[in-house]
């Protein structure tokens, strides 16, 4: 079990599934969080062929995938991904390696970082009431 100092902590009563608190990459880049459904965003982001990353990491960048799994193991801090929205596509400018790993682990909801002009779009889009982040420790 991680230490309460962790930003990844074990749920009481359900060791199996992880508690994210989430951090702004940049917060002088002033982006501001937003909680958004994963399954929403999952079906908007499946129409950018090129930028999609599916099951288990693929069509993703080598490596990637599996570093953040180490990664989230270790209980650090973990950086919300950064969503834009260009032409109708939702796009990553960072994170999409971190969504798809959380996504695959059970996630239903989380805290993305978007451009204050894109922030009403994606809370009308992909917005949720559901604000606490876990996945599925297997």
């Amino acid at each position: 079990m991680l230490s309460q100092n962790d930003k990844v902590t074990s749920e009481t009563g359900s060791e199996n599934w992880m508690k994210i608190e989430w951090e702004l990459a940049l917060p002088e880049s002033g982006d501001i969080p937003v909680w958004v459904s994963v399954t929403k965003l999952e079906h908007e982001w499946r129409r950018s062929v090129t930028e999609y990353i599916g099951a288990g990491g693929d069509n993703g960048m080598p490596g990637k995938y599996d570093h953040f799994a180490e990664w989230i193991m270790s209980g650090k801090y973990v950086e919300m991904p950064e969503v834009c929205l260009v032409d109708g596509f939702v796009r990553f400018n960072n994170g999409r390696h971190r969504f798809a790993w959380l996504r695959d682990h059970g996630m239903t909801a989380l805290q993305v970082a978007t451009q204050p002009d894109d922030v009403n779009s994606i809370k009308m889009k992909f917005g949720t009431q559901d604000e606490i982040s876990r996945w599925l420790k297997t």
